[in-house]
């Protein structure tokens, strides 16, 4: 393989790719790297806008390959242009259509690459058809290696590492996730229409692909998925929060982390979306927009043309002025694995119990020491420890709850007392 180039970046016309492309240029990395497109006019033209603005007149050069390989001929075209770097970064979706085979020559080529997937489908399908070729070759794949869902995986990733520290094992994790205004980009919903309008093939393998271990056997470390069903509320954060459409990626993800790296033999992990404090103005046009995408799904020749096309996207100025926050509470036992006495809950898990929507959690049944515990604190008033507050990733908010929050935590251990609702 000739390094030509350190890093190969692939959409380069889409939203994203013109993002990214961006970013490299203005930080001037030591680095060589080189675009690949369909148009090479278009590319270049793309990116002679961005040396504009940016003041630079050093351009990286364009190779011309198609990613969708129809012939043998335009495969060979590809691979060769994937011979020339070390590192392929592609921003290109839908991925199912865009990735297969950008992968398929990675992994044979022994070249590293990274995409910006939320495909849960793809990712299933590059391990079961790719990942004993890539471990030959020494390619590392990362798929999900963006917004989606690299967040919420490093958050689960730390507090596990977090429980380790204290001797203990990761059992439950719950994420809630915040994010500004703003609207997707046209590549982002033509992938999800792409996704939910699709016919899934009715033949299952033998287990998860998301399970294989590097030795391709079913890895005893499983996930249960427990994402919210509807609104609920979340007294912690006194909002609503429920699911969203990325939710089961986002599980997905940490599900496939879980099984190579070993959290926890029976791991229980929930994603919701916080939904804030909408306007009314800001709740109706929230669910015309939902209306507007799945008539899209149904219909996509009659309504996907009022939606934003690939290559388009929310105006930079409010865009850059949002954020997106992920926070995260956990769960961690001290007793091996198969015990049955119950886990003892973790300072996290103190200031979690207000944020538990499910009926049926242990601590709501409770025992004589549990209750114990939650009269002592609620009688000296006091805040749970600041470890919770620690493992909040991405945002500046402390999850420790008021001594409100903790009195109304002792009436979860409490049994028979009914969960409270919304306000």
């Amino acid at each position: 393989m000739a390094d030509e180039y350190d890093i190969l970046l692939c959409g380069v016309t889409g939203f994203t790719g013109k993002l990214a492309a961006e970013h490299l240029l203005a930080k001037a990395y030591p680095i060589k790297w080189a675009v690949c497109a369909r148009n090479e006019a278009k590319a270049k033209s793309c990116l002679a806008v961005l040396g504009e603005q940016l003041g630079k007149t050093q351009l990286p050069p364009v190779e011309v390959a198609d990613l969708v390989c129809t012939t043998a001929e335009e495969e060979a075209k590809l691979r060769a242009v994937v011979q020339k770097t070390k590192v392929v970064i592609t921003t290109a979706g839908p991925f199912e259509k865009y990735g297969q085979t950008l992968v398929k020559l990675c992994a044979e080529e022994g070249v590293d690459y990274a995409d910006i997937s939320g495909e849960s489908d793809f990712l299933r399908a590059m391990v079961a058809h790719h990942d004993a070729t890539a471990q030959q070759t020494g390619a590392r794949i990362v798929v999900h290696c963006g917004n989606d869902c690299i967040p919420w995986d490093l958050t689960v990733f730390e507090m596990r590492k977090h429980a380790q520290s204290k001797g203990a094992e990761l059992v439950e994790a719950q994420t809630f996730g915040e994010f500004g205004t703003g609207a997707m980009s046209g590549g982002t919903l033509t992938t999800a229409i792409y996704q939910l309008g699709k016919q899934r093939s009715a033949a299952k393998p033998d287990f998860d692909p998301l399970l294989r271990t590097r030795d391709g056997r079913k890895s005893e470390s499983l996930t249960k998925i427990a994402n919210p069903k509807k609104d609920v509320w979340v007294g912690e954060f006194g909002q609503y929060g429920g699911p969203w459409i990325m939710g089961p990626v986002m599980a997905n993800c940490v599900r496939r982390s879980n099984a190579l790296l070993g959290y926890s033999p029976n791991l229980v992990y929930g994603d919701a979306l916080l939904r804030g404090h909408p306007t009314m103005a800001q709740w109706v046009g929230e669910k015309a927009y939902t209306t507007l995408v799945a008539a899209a799904v149904v219909m996509p020749s009659l309504f996907q043309r009022f939606l934003p096309g690939p290559g388009e996207g929310p105006s930079p100025r409010p865009w850059r002025a949002t954020s997106s926050t992920c926070t995260a509470s956990a769960r961690w036992s001290t007793r091996p694995a198969g015990s049955r006495r119950r886990s003892r809950p973790s300072t996290t898990s103190q200031a979690t119990r207000a944020t538990c929507t499910r009926p049926r959690c242990w601590w709501r049944r409770g025992c004589s020491s549990s209750r114990t515990r939650a009269r002592a604190a609620s009688s000296r008033r006091r805040q749970p420890s600041a470890a919770a507050a620690s493992l909040c990733s991405g945002s500046t908010r402390s999850s420790a709850p008021s001594w409100r929050s903790v009195r109304r935590k002792a009436c979860f251990v409490t049994p028979r007392r009914p969960l409270p609702r919304g306000p």
